[in-house]
């Protein structure tokens, strides 16, 4: 499950990286944490509440704040 959020955030960060570092980054974790909470949406009880989606999105933003940073050392 973890390699489907890993190669669509980083399909996503590939597209968008001529038009810089900074919004290809962004750009692929709000993408991938928008779908992530539509594919447990869509498939898991009980996290397919919609009270759980914002909970869900929010918890896998914090966690891709660190991806973000680390972007920022390699660069």
């Amino acid at each position: 499950m973890l390699v489907c959020w890993a190669l669509l955030g980083g399909t996503v960060e590939g597209l968008l990286r001529p038009r810089g570092r900074a919004l290809a980054v962004v750009s692929a974790i709000v993408v991938a944490d928008l779908l992530f909470g539509l594919f447990h949406y869509a498939h898991s009880a009980p996290f397919n509440q919609l009270s759980m989606v914002p909970r869900l999105v929010g918890r896998r933003c914090t966690t891709a704040r660190e991806a973000l940073e680390n972007a920022w050392k390699v660069a």
